[in-house]
């Protein structure tokens, strides 16, 4: 990390002179200029203070010039205006569940650059983040994902409360959903429903993926396969490939755990499901589809990748 070196002038004001590399102290400073003055070549001195020739003929020079020269290290605090704090609250509520990075990438993208770390600032003294001191350090995870849309969806039910049962369809390859259906049961039939209100608007996919749940799955007993369900049937009747998640392994269905967790968060912001759906494909950035400062929603993948025919 750099530090910030300044020339102090008598009488006048500590000003900004030079910005150097290697960190200084006023000891070694000090004693950069007692070797000159015993008359130690720069390069000696350079070498020795592991700095460079023209830092110390720069030094040196400041110290002939005027007298002395020292360091100060210390930092100005940032002042945040009350108009950062007001952006930042108006984005953070346009999008709800956005963090700190997040809430960076949306505001320059309309070129307002607040950092990351002011961002956060504000959102704690707002009460709108949690302090979390014992944060650990995020796992890292090989991503695999679909090359084109609809090569593969992702489909499970879910329990919103007891009225409420879920069902999310998610395409593999651009975290859109193509699908959701919110029902009293979970159902074959409710399931077989949505999955052709889906194939209505977005085409059959290639294959989906699903749990051994009963909705999707007939298990048989005492190690029998039993004879295909009805959705099995549907699957097999449009040419759907079939593909099972492993058993006690909810990783291979993560994307669409993670997406449960996600569009659950954030119905207490909007008034129905549908809203929730449509904020999520087309408004709310995804972090794994954006790169760099640049935002993706779910449905601009979506149509980036999908393949024309």
């Amino acid at each position: 990390m750099s530090r910030k070196y300044f020339l102090y002038i008598p009488g006048k004001n500590i000003i900004k002179e030079y910005t150097p590399r290697m960190k200084l102290t006023d000891k070694k400073i000090k004693y950069i200029i007692r070797e000159k003055n015993k008359r130690r070549s720069s390069t000696e001195i350079a070498k020795e203070m592991k700095i460079s020739t023209r830092y110390v003929n720069y030094i040196y020079k400041k110290y002939k010039e005027n007298g002395e020269y020292i360091i100060d290290n210390k930092r100005k605090p940032k002042i945040i205006t009350d108009n950062e704090i007001d952006i930042v609250k108006n984005i953070k509520i346009k999008y709800p569940l956005s963090g700190p990075e997040r809430i960076r990438k949306y505001l320059k993208k309309i070129n307002i650059i607040i950092s990351k770390n002011t961002i956060y600032k504000i959102l704690l003294s707002l009460n709108m983040v949690n302090e979390d001191k014992n944060k650990k350090k995020q796992r890292k995870y090989v991503k695999y994902e679909r090359e084109y849309s609809n090569s593969l969806w992702h489909i499970d039910w879910s329990e919103y409360n007891k009225k409420e049962k879920l069902i999310i369809i998610e395409d593999d390859a651009s975290r859109f959903i193509v699908g959701l259906g919110v029902y009293e049961e979970e159902t074959i039939d409710n399931t077989i429903e949505t999955l052709e209100h889906s194939i209505e608007l977005y085409g059959r996919p290639n294959g989906i993926i699903t749990d051994h749940g009963t909705q999707f799955f007939s298990n048989g007993r005492n190690g029998i396969i039993g004879d295909k369900n009805k959705f099995q049937q549907y699957l097999d009747d449009n040419n759907i490939k079939h593909i099972l998640a492993r058993v006690n392994h909810p990783e291979t269905n993560g994307k669409l755990e993670r997406l449960n967790y996600t569009i659950k968060s954030l119905r207490p912001y909007f008034s129905t499901w549908e809203e929730v759906v449509y904020h999520y494909n087309y408004e709310r950035m995804h972090d794994s589809l954006s790169d760099g400062d640049n935002i993706v929603t779910p449905a601009m993948a979506y149509k980036n990748k999908m393949v024309v025919k």
